[in-house]
């Protein structure tokens, strides 16, 4: 039969069940686009750190590549996901209820990579915490941990629940261990990122370039930690009331803010390093110091230059007159675990400089030995 004896077909024809399908698998797909476009920043991400700290401990590496599979995982899993529902069961109602094996072990991705994140901030907290008042940053840390580790066990009995109900429809029976699953991960994050800015606001120091990293370290923690609690509080929320596939499609983009938090506090030591690295130029007046020490030698890693009006001073130049010190310092990255951004480094200064004729400095020591 040929094409031109074909009937005239209305350009759409109904079909006769009628059912919206814009909250349940619009919301899967919507959320599944997201995800798999971060995917690409999470690559960036460790291709970066592969790229600038090759040198770091092998701890830190496992983490930081273990933390990557855990999420290239999730991504490759997430398109099996949406194939069932879509291709396999298209156009058959019923089977849309059913969950594929790969969304259940998602649920089980999502909470391990959450874990280990947590895990990497209660190390950071502990770090900082313990230079200050050893026994806070000890006691945080253990916060962290047990919610972390409470999370996870709430996300491993959901995962065992899925394979168990099998139907979505069923889901609601277990709405408590989603709804603890959840809310324990949010209230991780806020308590990480109070812990992290409070820390990290106590360390000031009257060097600015120092300050303006304090800051930054801020924010970074404010917008990656804060962002997985709300995402997390929004999941738990909306699985105890709605239950549709929104929980699912913002659940989705969660696991991928995890990672890209993690690798985000990870590569931010490169520009931070880079901000402290350099030279430092401050004004000060001539102490007895200076003109008992006059020009210092370069120290270990360091150069000073120091002019006093005593001895290389230029005509017309008052003895009270400010001075120019520049110091510059030159870092080596520490690869340890607890290298990160809020361990700040710096080359010592000369010592008969720094004790005696920068004052300014001693308090610059003193915050180095905090964090």
């Amino acid at each position: 039969m040929s094409l031109a004896a074909l009937p005239d077909l209305p350009a759409y024809v109904p079909s006769p069940t009628q059912v919206d399908l814009t909250d349940s698998l619009g919301a899967v797909l919507i959320g599944t686009m997201i995800a798999q476009t971060l995917t690409g920043v999470s690559v960036y991400q460790t291709w970066f750190y592969y790229k600038n700290f090759s040198k770091d401990s092998w701890q830190m590496q496992t983490l930081v590549y273990g933390a990557a599979f855990l999420n290239f995982l999730h991504s490759a899993l997430l398109p099996k996901c949406v194939y069932f529902w879509f291709v396999t069961h298209w156009g058959n109602l019923v089977g849309l209820d059913f969950v594929d094996w790969s969304y259940n072990i998602n649920l089980l991705l999502n909470g391990i990579l959450a874990t280990v994140v947590q895990l990497f901030f209660a190390w950071r907290v502990y770090t900082l915490g313990s230079r200050t008042i050893k026994w806070v940053g000890m006691l945080v840390a253990g916060v962290i941990i047990l919610i972390s580790v409470f999370q996870l066990a709430w996300a491993i009995a959901s995962t065992i629940m899925a394979f168990r109900l099998v139907r979505q429809s069923s889901f609601g029976s277990f709405t408590y261990g989603v709804w603890c699953w959840q809310a324990g991960a949010a209230a991780a994050d806020v308590v990480i990122t109070i812990a992290l800015v409070y820390l990290l606001r106590t360390n000031k120091t009257a060097f600015k370039r120092t300050q303006s990293v304090i800051d930054k370290l801020v924010v970074i923690t404010i917008e990656t930690n804060m962002l997985t609690a709300i995402l997390a509080f929004i999941v738990a929320v909306q699985f105890g009331t709605i239950r549709n596939g929104w929980p699912n499609g913002v659940n989705f983009v969660c696991v991928r803010l995890y990672h890209i938090s993690l690798m985000v506090n990870v590569n931010s030591r490169h520009d931070l390093m880079e901000q402290l690295a350099g030279s430092r130029s401050f004004q000060m007046t001539p102490s007895p110091a200076v003109k008992k020490y006059g020009l210092s030698k370069p120290g270990n890693g360091s150069t000073g230059a120091i002019e006093d009006s005593g001895f290389a001073m230029s005509a017309g130049r008052r003895r009270n007159d400010p001075i120019q010190v520049t110091v510059t310092t030159q870092h080596d990255r520490d690869g340890t675990v607890g290298a990160s951004p809020y361990d700040i480094e710096r080359s010592d200064v000369d010592e008969s400089v720094k004790a005696q004729a920068l004052d300014s400095e001693d308090e610059f020591e003193k915050y180095s030995n905090r964090v």
